[in-house]
């Protein structure tokens, strides 16, 4: 046996008899002994003079006890180090790595969660679709991605990287699927800025690309100009067409086409401004582009209407005039004059080239819009397919007057053309 010494916190040392492990089973116990209690191999420091003790040497024994274990070791320093990983009962701590005990959920709560079936409660399986429902500090939650799915596990709501998708079952459409969301862009100080939102059609069928919904302009604050403005807005293609309509506003902002990386866009052109924000809340097929900045970008003007078929095209040269629809109709109008016109006894043709070609041959009709003072001279004979000069390219006029008159004159017809420009 040898002694060592345990400090009290009031500064006294006590002598301590501490006994080998080997010895544990002679007959040494002494009951009225106030300090040292052998039982069940055990050394117990039962009263000291202070009722806080401090071990200042590792005693060589399966087991110490005391009623109070102070540690000074500093912030950074194991107190105490463990080689078992046996539980220690009845040890009682306020935190538990760093988290206090009311962040863990209780026995009794998980095990109603693991045999809940209906309720809000957490699925103890795939088999069992339950709600978790979980809570920060301020009674909210706080995740970093969400995703709510049907039984059938179709996804109908995606929260990922701050967008908040809501998807129907069928994506909003017949066809290519969509999603319904906000986004925001940003327009440079003093930039025009473009938001890309789908390709023009050339030759490839195309699938639903674009954006159908609200988009709004806005700045403002105690020190900002006031910016706010509103707009209804279509620009989607599909197919082989596309749909544009744009109101609001400003009259400025509207739709063009684009090129942008070789592919041509139609695009929601916003003129230079103050610095602001572009919010887009609608129904989205693809993923707008944003250009912040597009000074230099070219614009190609193009028109479209409040329709069921939009305008994608107009143009004239000195053949006439024409108008495409998104649909593939095409019109086509114009005023043939024909000079030196007299003699009833003969025809007057032309053969003229329409503005823009048909793909199949068109529908077309006209009258004269003035040839003589006579008024007595009668309407003359107009006929558009003379000598079947009718295609989807051509067309020509054939006149017949009805009257002979003493001095030629010219005559004027305004022209109609109806077909399709694409299937």
């Amino acid at each position: 046996m040898t002694k060592r010494s345990i400090q009290s916190l009031g500064a006294q040392e006590v002598d301590v008899t501490v006994i080998p492990a080997d010895l544990f089973r002679q007959d040494l116990s002494n009951p009225d002994d106030p300090i040292l209690d052998f039982q069940d191999r055990a050394i117990r420091a039962r009263r000291l003079e202070s009722p806080k003790i401090l071990a200042t040497e590792r005693v060589e024994t399966p087991l110490v006890e005391a009623e109070t274990l102070v540690s000074t070791a500093p912030t950074g320093t194991t107190p105490l180090i463990l080689t078992s990983t046996t539980k220690v009962n009845n040890l009682n701590a306020d935190m538990l790595d760093g988290f206090h005990a009311s962040i863990f959920a209780t026995a009794d709560a998980l095990n109603t969660h693991a045999s809940a079936t209906t309720g809000i409660h957490g699925a103890t399986s795939t088999d069992t679709p339950n709600t978790l429902v979980t809570r920060d500090n301020n009674g909210g939650t706080t995740l970093r991605a969400l995703q709510l799915k049907r039984p059938d596990g179709t996804t109908y709501l995606d929260a990922t990287g701050g967008l908040v998708k809501l998807l129907d079952r069928y994506g909003f459409n017949l066809g290519t699927s969509g999603y319904r969301t906000v986004k925001t862009y940003t327009q440079f100080d003093a930039k025009p800025a473009m938001i890309l939102l789908a390709p023009v059609y050339t030759v490839t069928s195309l699938p639903k690309t674009g954006f159908m919904g609200t988009v709004y302009r806005s700045r403002g604050s105690e020190v900002a100009l006031n910016i706010s403005e509103k707009y209804d807005v279509i620009c989607v293609t599909a197919y082989n067409a596309a749909k544009l309509v744009c109101t609001g506003s400003n009259p400025d902002v509207r739709i063009v086409k684009t090129t942008y990386n070789n592919t041509g866009y139609y695009a929601l052109y916003f003129p230079s401004a103050s610095e602001n924000r572009i919010t887009l809340d609608g129904l989205f097929w693809g993923d707008p582009i944003e250009i912040s900045d597009a000074t230099g970008y070219p614009v190609t003007e193009v028109s479209y209407n409040l329709g069921p078929y939009s305008i994608v095209e107009t143009g004239s040269n000195s053949n006439g005039n024409w108008i495409k629809f998104s649909d593939g109709t095409m019109i086509c109008y114009g005023l043939a004059s024909m000079s030196n016109v007299i003699n009833s006894t003969m025809i007057y043709d032309q053969l003229r080239n329409f503005p823009a070609s048909f793909i199949e041959t068109p529908m077309i009709q006209g009258g004269q819009v003035h040839y003589h003072n006579d008024l007595n001279a009668g309407a003359p004979g107009i006929n558009f397919n003379y000598q079947g000069g009718l295609t989807s390219s051509t067309f020509r006029i054939g006149v017949r007057l009805w009257s002979t008159f003493s001095i030629a004159f010219s005559i004027y017809i305004a022209w109609t053309a109806i077909g399709r420009w694409k299937q």
